[in-house]
């Protein structure tokens, strides 16, 4: 291709060629030539893309594709012609365009290294043999002039480059006693010393040089310094005189390095050569090797062991382990150390292949031939050079190969990783010291990632203390609850109830093999029924798909350890928990403290725990009991398990203990220890009540009828879903029975309410309430308040919360006020926390409905801080909502919007009952109705109903009245009062609902201007809620009578009305009570100021109230743009402006040209628009509000 010729392009070509132009020019450090060839290859390639016969496209970058690049190199080569050589220019001129284009955002496509050049293989250097080089020699000493005889020694003995010699000063050479020192500088300007020790030729003609010569080699012919050119010539006519052909300088320089390659090591042989890299040097020893019989054979390696191994087929994207590896990239050293299954092989060639370092990446599969360090370093040279660098490297000791290798890769121009896995088998001593030399040493832009079974037998501690160390272990490259969804997601074709999933997560504890193996043995389940049946299988059943797991456990780590630890493990596999002291107990001698470390060493999926103790992976130990029932006896190991249960009692480890006993069959013993536990109460996990007591036969259930109780209670709250299976049903109820009649067969009757108390307990959430409380109450008829059993207080109190709960679900709020106050005591003596908070949210909702804000308040409090303490996010996002709700009502909107604004992220994130979503939505859209947005809040609360319960119970019954009240009120509030009369046909089940849907119909009689029937409706009411307890509806239905009386002109009334709910609503600082109602009270608290002034307290609380009015009016001025209340007019705002300056109405009637009766009248409003009786509180009130 001629580089002259100039194809023609199109207008969209010349241009992209332009701006491609401007650019190289701009870059510095690039010749006109190169940038001329540059553009030219771009031409051509633009050209090419844009003829009719190629891709029938108009060039730009974005169209171009890898296929499209790949069929241009061909062209060039196929039908151009062109050498290899001319080929790959071309190529490295395009790579460097798309570089720009893609830095340009020309394309998202830079693709760099992605096509390959076309490889050229190095021609061997020309070969001289002995008999040549004499020849040669014989020649210029017969022919030549001193100076040509020099040269060809220079050539031959020292192997100069062409242009060295020709730049070569007399300063440059130095004669002594040893001979002839020559100090060369190259092209680089790098200076080194070449040593000759006899030259005479060169002798004699330096001293035959005049002494202002400036060069060593002058021309003949121009008097000036030799050219690589005259040079060339000159070695030329000395070869044909020997008839040798095509004989070069550097041919003459490369007999040099044949020479001394014979009797130089590879890095020496490079510095005298002047080579930068080993790699240069090479190609002096492919003669060498040919002839002699000394070379050191390559070892062959297995291709496979220097690459990743393949990816599994199912693989799921684990990011947080890619983004771990990614900062890993910024230490010289990483460790992944787990057990055989964890995934370290898999993960590291995941993250290669989804960042695309595979090519980069050196890899090296260990194995135990490997421990020999001259197997390990050549193998390792292998891998990260190239084959005849690396076979040269190996030919030195092996002691120095480590030092070697690390000179060869400080010239490797790009980042470099080595990844060593299966590192467990080194342990050769010498191999390990020249090892941890070699990592201590690593160029500084190579990292090295090693993948253990064990901790390797490195200085671990000396690279953590420096930072160069990062580490990964086991317990990170577990799958998360997450990733086991969605691997089996992937892996089966039916999805795995979360029930399911907890238990899996717990038996593997996100081991990755047993995750595969386990979906191994789970394929030929086709629906969830199958899968689900398939796990509960015995381990011991062939057909269970936990076979393949403990398999593996027994082929793949079991059989491959030692006889003496082979023992210790079986001997060990019956404790649940285990340390030295246990283990030498057991065993019965004393190697337990280096058994113990042997195995934690050699990743035995051994975790440590806390102080000095361990546990087996219980799949491991699982796998453990199986081998050692086959190769003990079932005998033996009954026997270890009884003497483990009876060392783990008498060290107050009951729960290891009752593990014991049910591996050695002592149900007896099983159940006299659970009593114990159970009487403690130290077992809360439902699942593990379960699996120590299921099996317990009913000889020994009837004996022990606590454990009928416990497993029936185990048996409900167990249960994921309602209602309960018929089976699991039947099952409790026949427990609860065989209990009942034991304790009553010994006369224990205060046990029986125990029973009782458990029917109602269980009952929860599966019968009415008022079958709950028909328990309680039984049980409490047999429970004896003086017992100073703590269990039996317990269920007292337990008894008392449930019927108080019935009591304030049908309305009876003293009495149920006073209930939960004594169950309120028992539960604070007998610091139970659940029943506590349970008692303390139904005390709360009490004290509402009571008016008790400040008592609430407490309540909620209290039980936020106990809930916040315990994790318990249900309890928690409930007490949020309820103080929200006190704040709301007390107008304080920044403190409820935080804590409502806490309870949904709460909710969002731990997904709570939905109820308790719907209780802080609720509050949300009352925080928005206080803000002025009434039809975004009547929005929110009509996207609310759905979630109506058709159950009405003592936790929702609550929150429902709520929903329908404000519902009604928010309709009400934007003028639909029909639709609030047509659903208040509906049925309610509680008194608390019947009474607010009634005083809502009073409310419809005051939107529809019907005062009359209003009061009438209203005044029926009121000593119903007074007697019930409403406080809080009191006052909602004093203010409601207020505005009815007003309404109908009886402005006395309205006045003793609203001066008794200001009355009882002051101690208790409420404050929307009043607001929410509107314009029409405002204006009667407004009227009511002159008569409070003789009341200090009720008037600073009316003042309060109106200037809370005001503020709200001018917020929902700036939320929705319209007021609530009336604002100032403009003059009234003048007015008041030269009040507040101390101006007397005369002043002001004469600045405002008005009369002072005008001015009386313009104050007069004024002070009822602010709620002051004097100027003073004006202009407090200005300030306030900022009006002055």
């Amino acid at each position: 291709m001629s580089r002259e010729a100039q194809p023609s392009i199109t207008d969209e070509g010349q241009q992209m060629f332009i701006q491609y132009a401007s650019a190289l020019h701009q870059t510095p450090k690039l010749s006109s030539v190169t940038v001329r060839n540059y553009l030219s290859d771009l031409r051509q390639f633009i050209a090419w893309c844009e003829q009719k016969d190629a891709s029938h496209i108009t060039f730009a970058p974005e169209n171009i594709t890898l296929a499209l690049l790949m069929r241009y190199r061909d062209y060039l080569l196929i039908t151009l012609k062109l050498k290899h050589a001319s080929v790959n220019r071309s190529l490295i001129s395009l790579r460097r365009f798309f570089s720009w284009a893609s830095a340009s955002c020309l394309t998202q496509c830079d693709f760099g290294s992605a096509f390959t050049l076309i490889p050229r293989d190095a021609p061997m250097p020309r070969y001289l043999n002995n008999e040549e080089e004499r020849a040669l020699l014989a020649a210029v000493g017969t022919s030549g002039s001193l100076r040509d005889r020099a040269i060809i020694s220079l050539l031959l003995y020292a192997g100069l480059r062409a242009h060295e010699l020709c730049a070569l000063t007399p300063q440059q050479v130095h004669f002594n006693q040893g001979g002839v020192t020559l100090n060369i500088i190259d092209q680089r300007q790098h200076v080194r010393e070449v040593t000759l020790e006899e030259c005479s030729a060169l002798s004699e003609y330096v001293a035959s040089l005049p002494s202002e010569c400036t060069y060593l080699f002058m021309s003949t012919k121009t008097g000036k310094a030799l050219t690589e050119r005259a040079l060339g010539h000159l070695v030329s006519k000395y070869a044909k005189l020997t008839r040798l052909v095509d004989i070069s300088p550097q041919d003459l320089r490369h007999r040099f390095g044949y020479c001394m390659a014979q009797t130089l090591p590879l890095e020496q042989l490079a510095r005298v050569m002047g080579h930068e890299s080993s790699a240069s040097t090479v190609l002096y020893l492919r003669g060498v090797q040919t002839s002699s019989s000394t070379i050191r054979p390559a070892i062959p390696v297995l291709a496979s062991k220097l690459s990743p191994p393949h990816l599994p087929s199912l693989v799921i994207e684990r990011l947080r382990l890619m983004d771990w590896l990614d900062g890993a990239c910024s230490y010289p050293l990483t460790l992944i150390q787990a057990p055989a299954g964890y995934g370290k092989t898999t993960v590291v060639s995941q993250w290669l292949t989804v960042r695309d370092m595979l090519p980069t990446a050196s890899w090296f599969t260990l194995e135990i031939d490997d421990n020999d360090p001259f197997r390990f370093w050549s193998t390792l040279a292998m891998s990260l050079l190239e084959k005849e660098l690396a076979q040269c490297l190996i030919q030195n000791p092996s002691n120095e190969i480590p030092t070697l290798l690390l000179n060869e890769l400080v010239h490797k121009s790009h980042d470099m990783l080595l990844v060593l896995d299966n590192f467990q088998v080194i342990r050769e001593p010498r191999l390990v010291e020249m090892l941890t030399y070699f990592l201590d040493h690593l160029p500084p832009d190579m990292r090295v990632i090693l993948l253990s079974r064990s901790e390797p037998l490195l200085p671990l501690m000396q690279w953590r203390a420096r930072g160069n160390l990062r580490e990964m272990i086991a317990a990170d490259l577990r799958f998360s609850m997450e990733e086991t969804l969605t691997f089996f997601s992937e892996a089966l074709s039916t999805p795995l109830p979360e029930t399911l999933l907890k238990r899996l997560d717990t038996s593997l504890k996100g081991w990755p093999a047993g995750l595969r193996l386990l979906s191994l043995g789970l394929t030929h389940s086709r629906v969830k029924l199958d899968i689900e049946q398939a796990l509960t299988l015995s381990v011991s059943n062939p057909a269970s798909p936990y076979k393949l797991l403990l398999d593996y456990f027994d082929t793949e780590i079991f059989a491959t350890q030692p006889e003496f630890l082979q023992r210790f493990l079986l001997q060990t596999s019956v404790l649940s928990r285990l340390n030295v002291s246990l283990c030498n107990a057991l065993a019965g001698d004393e190697m337990s403290t280096s058994s113990l470390q042997m195995i934690e060493r050699s990743g035995l999926f051994l975790e440590a725990s806390d102080a000095g103790w361990y546990s087996y992976h219980p799949l491991f130990a699982e796998s453990l009991r199986r081998k050692a029932t086959h190769n003990l006896g079932e005998e033996a190991v009954q026997r270890l398990a009884r003497f483990a249960s009876q060392w783990y009692e008498q060290q107050g480890m009951h729960a290891e203990a009752i593990e014991a006993a049910l591996l050695s069959r002592d149900m007896e013993r099983v159940a006299l220890l659970f009593a114990h536990i159970e009487m403690q109460g130290d077992v809360e996990d439902m699942q593990t009540i379960l699996r120590w007591v299921e099996p317990l036969p009913e000889v020994v259930l009837r004996e022990h009828p606590m454990l009928c109780v416990s497993i029936a209670s185990a048996l409900r709250f167990s249960q994921a879903s309602l209602p309960l299976p018929a089976m699991i049903a039947a099952r409790i109820e026949t427990l609860l029975q065989m209990a009942e009649e034991s304790w009553r067969q010994r006369n224990m009757l205060s046990w029986v309410g125990v029973v009782w108390g458990n029917r109602a307990l269980i009952g929860l959430d599966l019968q009415p309430l008022a079958h709950i409380a028909r328990s309680a109450r039984q049980a409490l008829a047999l429970l004896p308040p003086e017992d100073p059993d703590k269990h039996i207080q317990v269920w007292i109190g337990t008894c008392q919360y449930f019927t108080g709960s019935e009591m304030l679900f049908l309305g009876r709020v003293k009495e149920a006020h006073r209930t939960l106050l004594a169950a309120k005591e028992r539960s604070l003596f007998l610091k139970n926390y659940f029943l506590s908070n349970s008692i303390h949210s139904a005390l709360g909702k009490c004290s509402l409905l009571q008016g008790e804000l400040r008592q609430a308040s407490t309540y909620q409090r209290e039980m936020l801080a106990e809930a916040r303490k315990q994790s318990d996010h249900e309890m928690v996002v409930d007490a949020l909502s309820e103080l929200a709700w006190i704040a709301i009502e007390r107008n304080d909107l920044v403190s409820a919007e935080q804590q409502v604004r806490e309870a949904l992220e709460l909710a969002r994130q731990t997904g709570v009952r939905q109820d308790l979503h719907v209780q802080a939505c609720l509050q949300l859209a009352l925080l928005r109705y206080a803000q002025g947005e009434i039809e975004e809040a009547l929005q929110d609360i009509l996207d609310l109903l759905p979630h109506q319960h058709q159950v009405w119970t003592s936790d929702n019954s609550w929150l429902y009245a709520r929903l329908y009240v404000w519902y009604s009120r928010l309709l009400l509030a934007t003028g639909n009062a029909q639709a609030v009369e047509v659903s208040l046909g509906e049925g309610s089940p509680t008194v608390i609902e019947r009474l607010t849907r009634q005083v809502m119909q009073g409310r419809v009689f005051l939107a529809q201007g019907k005062a009359r029937p209003a009061l009438r409706t209203l005044s029926s009411l009121l000593p119903l809620a007074e007697e019930y307890g409403y406080s809080s509806l009191v006052l909602e239905i004093q203010l409601l009578l207020a505005l009815a009386h007003s309404a109908c002109k009886q402005h006395q009334q309205a006045r003793r009305w609203i001066c008794e709910a200001l009355s009882r609503a002051s101690r208790e600082s409420y404050v929307r009570l009043f607001l929410n109602e509107g314009k029409p009270l405002v204006r009667l608290l407004r009227s009511l100021l002159p008569a409070l002034q003789h009341d200090e307290s009720l008037l600073s609380y009316t003042q309060m109230l109106l200037r809370a009015a005001s503020q709200s009016a001018e917020q929902a001025l700036s939320s929705s743009g319209r007021l609530l209340y009336e604002p100032l007019s403009v003059q009234e705002k003048r007015v008041l402006r030269l009040l507040t300056s101390g101006w007397s109405n005369a002043d002001i009637a004469r600045e405002l040209i008005v009369s002072v009766n005008t001015v009386k009248d313009h104050v007069k409003h004024l002070y009822q628009k602010l709620g002051v009786v004097n100027r003073v509180q004006a202009s407090e009130a200005a300030r306030l509000l900022k009006l002055d």
